[in-house]
């Protein structure tokens, strides 16, 4: 029974309680669906007291034993989330601990705000209060948060933070730049860690970020030493995403991948190690350069240091590519006092060859030369940049073994070259650079073309370059030489050499980078020798100051030539003054004296240059002082003239050349102060000589009309000329124009008309007119007889030219009518030479010698004429005898004949001559065929 009753009261007990769990659920089902709106209620009503600037939104799904879903959650229009899932429970000491938070589809808006000068992210339409921090209270120093503090809530710190989804839009202008993330944070207050790991996408790009956190630390704000592990990794990046951010940037400058970047930190006091793989950077048509790997550090802990060595590539189609290696280096107390220095050099390679043709950005310099190659053999580059913010150096190295150029038909060389440049920059100033110094050096120097060559033994410059604070002026020394040149030009067969030759002087740059200048160019012991044109000049010395733009004070400068040689027979020394003298022009004024002619000097002065339109000119004068030119002299001038006899001529000569673009002028002049020429060969001898000529074109050559050249006296042979005075001018270089022609003959006076030499078809006619000859010189000069007497003549001799020849055409001479005169002839027994004795013409040629002797004539009449090398007088005289003749009349034979001393002779009334004489004229035939060959 009492097992029954315990029965009935067991079934009892459980109606009750299942009554009671059955309200118990009724009473939890109510409470489950009513909590979400009065927690929903109560958060915004919180928030609404934070949050100032909005009504906070969301809604509360679910509230369940192990999770709550909020969904729709939105703080202003910058903020949302698709739904917060809070994960909680309890733990084994029965105590609520939420354990994961995770937030769906979230999304954040950014702004950029460039209102104070530099960008910086903000939120719009999101305000929070101050911290509780009013006006009148300060701030409390002491901020320390301790771990244990916070231990009694550490049931309200999730374990794990879960962001899925997440969308970060940054809006900039009219762009907007969207950035898919996820976030997983894992948090043990416990242990005072934190693990953090974001997962973004920006530009379509994949950035990985770890980080290790001491949570104490960072509730202390000791950030520094907060971070235990950082792990920043961006795999296969392409930086030309980044264009539309930098727009000015990658306007000019072209960055390609893709990149790989590694930044790694353990531990506090361990430095950050940077690893950087791949990326290319160009600009325009310069030479690429890529980065093959870079490892780096920085370390933070005391100030900043920072270091790194990589490797990387220069890259184009004009040039084998040069493997690099890089090295940085930076130290200081922060970013703004950093002292830096970084430097890239080339490997280990054997040569690099440039060609310039596929250069584009080089296509000034390719186009020059076309086809060209260029090689440097174990090549040395090195650029080095170092400093800091106030001051900044940099020294750049360019070295080779042996740099060769080829081209077609050409190539050069030179050994050990180097090239260096040490540049300061501290800020002052108006110019990017401070100061600088560049080098340059190289041995061995040569090129090569067509057969051509030009070489020297060594090449230096040096430049210094400055500030000039005061002035606001850049400042360039240079000083700059070659030594043991040597050349030679294969066509023209020229050859060179020279001990050296040098640069020096001053530029100077303003604020708006106009030049000017001040510079010496020199040259030493220079030898030339052009052994075609027979030329060669040794011990040529050479200095010239030029300024720009022109100072007429810039100085003088000055030539010397030892030895100057023309066809190894002509000799001179030359010794001048340079000067520039004018912006584009240069001015030379010197002497040339040679040892085969003592007491010439020949001045010259000389201005050439080029005008504002570059083209050409020049202006040259040469002047002779007053001389004495003699055969020996001019046969040391000019050998094959070969003169027969003597020359003295007492002389000054002049020329001028004045030429602009195409247009040659020139001109020149000749005076002879007194002179003599004796040429015993063709019997000629002239003194006294005198004259002026001036040539108004030396190139045909080509003179004025009426040119003078006057003679006192001229002897060729029996005949003798005075006061010879001839009227000229020069034409076109290949005939003489004789305007007139005078001199006295016989005590007369001859002329002759104009005449052109030389001739039509090689004959020259000549008319000699000729007035008052004295009758008894002219049969003297003419080889006649000898004859004394008075009375002149008068008439006209045509003499023709021709081939060498002179002969007499027909001359024609008489006497003055009205005016007799007496004439006495000796030495007439060539009259009879080859007549018979006895002869009636024996007779009479012998009554006419006769009467000759001593002969009153009232009219003389002679006609000339040349067959060959004779020469045909026919003389005819109208007069009569001054003496009784010893001749009579003999009828017998019809004639006079000479009777001996004992009969009383015969006196005539009247006595008409008519006399036909032969003479040789030998002796002119000799001197037209030895004139004949002077002229040729």
């Amino acid at each position: 029974m009492g097992n029954a009753m315990l029965a009935m009261a067991r079934k009892s007990m459980m109606k009750y309680l299942v009554l009671t769990i059955l309200f118990l659920v009724i009473v939890v089902q109510a409470v489950l669906l009513t909590l979400p709106r009065i927690f929903e209620s109560q958060i915004k009503v919180r928030l609404s007291k934070s949050v100032t600037a909005f009504q906070p939104e969301f809604s509360i799904d679910t509230i369940g034993l192990g999770q709550t879903l909020i969904r729709n959650v939105r703080l202003g229009r910058d903020l949302s989330a698709d739904l917060i899932e809070l994960h909680y429970g309890v733990d084994g000491d029965f105590e609520f601990q939420i354990e994961k938070i995770v937030v769906s589809g979230l999304s954040l808006e950014l702004y950029v705000d460039e209102s104070d000068g530099r960008p910086q992210l903000r939120f719009n339409h999101l305000m929070f209060p101050d911290d509780g921090q009013h006006s009148g209270e300060a701030k409390s120093a002491d901020h320390n948060l301790s771990i244990d503090t916070l231990k009694p809530y550490f049931y309200l710190v999730p374990g794990q933070v879960r962001i899925k989804h997440a969308q970060i839009k940054i809006h900039h202008n009219v762009q907007t730049w969207l950035i898919p993330t996820d976030v997983m944070i894992a948090l043990d207050p416990e242990h005072g860690r934190g693990d953090i790991r974001i997962s973004a996408s920006p530009l379509a790009q994949i950035l990985n970020l770890s980080v290790g956190l001491n949570v104490d630390r960072v509730l202390n704000k000791d950030l520094e030493t907060a971070l235990e592990k950082v792990e920043i990794q961006v795999k296969d990046f392409n930086p030309g995403s980044l264009a539309g951010i930098f727009p000015e940037v990658f306007s000019a400058v072209t960055i390609s991948g893709p990149v790989d970047v590694d930044i790694v930190k353990e531990g506090a006091e361990n430095p950050w190690h940077l690893r950087i793989h791949g990326g290319c950077v160009g600009m325009g048509h310069l030479p690429k350069v890529s980065l093959e790997d870079f490892n780096g550090q920085v370390n933070t802990g005391h100030g900043l240091l920072f270091s790194g060595k990589g490797c990387g590539r220069i890259s184009d189609k004009a040039f084998s590519s040069i493997p690099l290696e890089i090295e940085v280096a930076a130290h200081g107390e922060t970013v703004n006092s950093l002292d830096f220095r970084f430097s890239i050099s080339n490997g280990d390679q054997e040569r690099i060859s440039f060609i310039p043709d596929h250069a584009r950005w080089a296509s000034g310099f390719g186009s020059s030369l076309p086809g060209k190659k260029i090689a440097l053999s174990q090549p040395q580059l090195r650029a080095t940049v170092a400093g800091n913010t106030e001051q900044q150096t940099c020294r750049l190295t360019v070295a080779g073994k042996l740099l060769a150029l080829q081209m077609p038909g050409a190539k050069g060389e030179a050994r050990d070259v180097s090239l260096s440049l040490d540049a300061v920059r501290n800020g002052q100033g108006v110019f990017p650079v401070s100061s600088a110094t560049v080098a340059l050096a190289a041995k061995a120097i040569s090129m090569t073309k067509d057969g051509n060559r030009l070489s020297s033994q060594t090449l230096t410059l040096n430049t210094k370059i400055r500030q000039d604070n005061q002035k606001r002026a850049l400042i360039i020394d240079c000083k700059g030489g070659v030594k043991g040149i040597n050349g030679r030009n294969k066509s023209d067969n020229v050859t060179l050499n020279a001990a050296s030759a040098g640069i020096s002087g001053r530029v100077w740059l303003d604020k708006d980078y106009n030049p000017s200048a001040e510079l010496k160019t020199s040259m030493k012991s220079l030898n030339l020798d052009v052994t075609d044109q027979k030329i060669a000049a040794t011990g040529v010395e050479f200095s010239l100051p030029w300024s720009y733009p022109y100072r007429p004070s810039i100085g003088t400068g000055g030539m010397t030539i030892k030895s100057l040689c023309f066809d190894k027979r002509f000799q001179a020394k030359f010794a001048a003054q340079i000067k520039q003298s004018g912006p584009y022009a240069l001015g030379l004024s010197g002497n040339i004296q040679s040892p085969l002619v003592p007491d010439l000097t020949l001045g010259l002065n000389l201005d050439a240059g080029v005008d504002t339109q570059l083209k050409p000119w020049a202006d040259a004068e040469l002047e002779t002082n007053r001389f004495l030119l003699t055969a020996e002299n001019l046969t040391h001038v000019v050998p094959e003239l070969k003169m027969p006899g003597t020359l003295a001529l007492d002389l000054a000569c002049s020329a001028h050349m004045k030429w602009k673009t195409t247009a040659l002028e020139t001109g020149g002049s000749i005076r002879i102060h007194g002179g003599r020429l004796d040429l015993p060969d063709i019997n000629i001898l002239a003194s006294g000589v005198s004259g002026d000529i001036v040539f108004n074109d030396l190139l045909v050559p080509e003179s004025l009309p009426g040119q003078s050249l006057f003679v006192k006296h001229v002897e060729s042979g029996q005949f003798s000329f005075d006061n010879i005075g001839i009227r000229f001018c020069v034409e076109d270089g290949r005939s003489l124009n004789v305007e007139n022609l005078r001199f006295n003959w016989c005590d007369g006076l001859v002329s002759t008309e104009s005449l052109r030499i030389p001739g039509h078809g090689d004959r020259l006619i000549l008319t000699l007119y000729c007035d008052r000859l004295r009758l008894d010189r002219f049969l003297q000069q003419m080889g006649s007889f000898d004859a004394q007497g008075n009375g002149t003549l008068n008439g006209r001799i045509p003499v023709v030219y021709h081939n060498g020849e002179i002969a007499f055409d027909n001359g024609f001479l008489f006497s003055t009518p009205g005016h007799g005169g007496r004439l006495l002839v000796k030495d007439l027994d060539r009259m009879l030479e080859g007549v018979p004795k006895g002869s009636p013409q024996f007779s009479q040629l012998d009554l006419a010698a006769e009467a000759l002797k001593e002969y009153d004539y009232e009219w003389a009449k002679l006609q000339l004429n040349t067959h060959g090398d004779t020469l045909d007088v026919n003389m005819e005289l109208d007069g009569k005898p001054g003496r009784v003749l010893p001749f009579e009349y003999q009828r017998e034979i019809n004639s006079f004949m000479r009777v001996d001393a004992s009969s009383p002779g015969s006196r005539f009334q009247g006595v008409r001559l008519g006399v036909n004489l032969k003479f040789p004229f030998n002796r002119v035939m000799k001197f037209g065929t030895k004139l004949r060959r002077i002229l040729e």
